[in-house]
C-alpha cells in the first residue's frame, strides 16, 4: 500500500514540471519563436491597434505584423538572428466609409506644414535578438502620439439656383481634415467657406472650379493667390486642434501652393482655426458654398469627406 502511494505522488510530481515547461515555451514549437513588439509613448504601454509594424533580418525580407487592442504586434520567426524594427504604419481614412474607426495617423508637430495624413513613423536602433527556437522575445518601439481618425461625413453637394449649399453635423466641434473634390460651377462667382469657431476660410472659385485664393474671416486675412490648384483636387484643409488652432490647405498630395497659418503670419486671433463646426445653428455649415453677387442662375456642386480626429 505504502508503494502505490509513492507511485501517486511521484506522477503529480512529473505532471507539474511538463507543466511548467510548457508555460515557459508557450509557442510548444521548437521550430517557431515569438517575437513581441510592444508600442510605447511616455515611457508607458502605447495600447492602440491598427498600427502595421515591420521587422527585417538581416539579408532576408521584410515581415509585418498588426498590433492589437494593447499595442502588441506579435512576429512568428523560424530562424535565430537579430531582427530589426524597421518602421510603424498607420491607416489612411481617406476612403473609409462613414462610422468607420480604422484609421490611424500621427499627430504632427506645430506648426504643421502640409494637410496630408503622417502614415510612417520610421524606428532606429530597436531590434529583437533570438538566440534559440521556441522562445518568446520581447521588445520595445516608442512611438509619437496617434489619432484615431474617423469619416464623420461624405456627401456630394448640389446647390440650389442660388448656389447654396452645406454641411450641417449635428455634433461638437472638432479637429480633423476636410477633403474636397470634383468641384463644378457655371460661373466666377463661387466661394467655398469653411466655418471654425470665430473665424471661417473663404476660397474663391474660378469659372474652371479651382480654387484661385481666398481669406480669413473674422477681420479678413488673405491667404494670397493660388495657381496650382484643380477642379477635381482633391483640396485637403486640416485642422489640428492644437496649438491654439493650426492648419493647413493643399492640393493633390503635392507640395506645390501649400497654404498653411505658419506661412501666412503664423498664430494670431486673425489666423487661427481651433476647430470644424460641428453644430447645427440656422445658417451655419461644416462646409458650404454661396455666390457671391447674389440672385439665381448659379448651379454649383462638389464631392466633400470629412474625417474626425481623437488622440489615443
Amino acid at each position: 500500500m505504502k508503494g502505490k502511494v509513492c507511485l501517486m505522488l511521484l506522477s503529480a510530481v512529473v505532471f507539474f514540471a511538463c507543466t511548467e515547461a510548457n508555460v515557459d515555451n508557450p509557442t510548444a514549437d521548437p521550430t517557431e519563436s515569438v517575437i513581441n513588439v510592444q508600442l510605447q509613448n511616455s515611457g508607458t504601454d502605447y495600447k492602440v491597434d491598427l498600427l502595421t509594424v515591420y521587422l527585417q533580418k538581416a539579408d532576408s525580407s521584410v515581415i509585418t505584423a498588426v498590433t492589437d487592442i494593447n499595442g502588441v504586434a506579435g512576429f512568428t520567426v523560424t530562424e535565430t538572428g537579430t531582427y530589426t524594427v524597421m518602421k510603424v504604419e498607420g491607416a489612411d481614412a481617406s476612403s473609409m466609409a462613414v462610422s468607420s474607426t480604422s484609421g490611424r495617423e500621427f499627430v504632427k508637430t506645430n506648426p504643421i506644414s502640409d494637410p496630408y495624413p503622417l502614415l510612417e513613423y520610421s524606428v532606429s536602433g530597436i531590434s529583437a535578438d533570438v538566440s534559440l527556437m521556441g522562445e518568446t522575445v520581447e521588445t520595445e518601439v516608442t512611438v509619437p502620439k496617434i489619432n484615431k481618425v474617423s469619416p464623420v461625413s461624405v456627401e456630394s453637394l448640389v446647390s440650389n439656383d442660388e448656389g447654396d449649399a452645406g454641411i450641417q453635423l449635428g455634433t461638437a466641434d472638432f479637429s480633423g481634415r476636410i477633403i474636397m473634390s470634383n468641384c463644378s460651377v457655371n460661373d466666377d462667382k463661387c466661394s467655398i467657406v469653411i466655418q471654425s469657431d470665430v473665424n471661417r476660410m473663404v476660397l474663391y472659385l474660378n469659372a474652371s472650379g479651382s480654387i484661385r485664393g481666398g481669406a480669413i474671416y473674422g477681420i479678413g486675412t488673405s491667404i494670397g493667390v493660388i495657381d496650382s490648384y484643380t477642379s477635381t483636387g482633391p483640396v485637403s484643409f486640416e485642422i489640428t486642434g492644437t496649438d491654439d488652432g493650426d492648419w493647413a490647405m493643399g492640393c493633390n498630395l503635392s507640395s506645390i501652393d501649400l497654404i498653411t497659418r505658419e506661412l501666412i503670419g503664423g498664430k494670431s486671433s486673425d489666423t487661427n482655426m481651433p476647430v470644424i463646426y460641428g453644430g447645427a445653428e440656422s445658417g451655419k455649415y461644416a462646409v458650404k458654398t454661396y455666390s457671391t453677387s447674389g440672385g439665381t442662375g448659379h448651379v454649383y456642386s462638389l464631392d466633400v469627406r470629412i474625417l474626425k480626429f481623437d488622440t489615443f
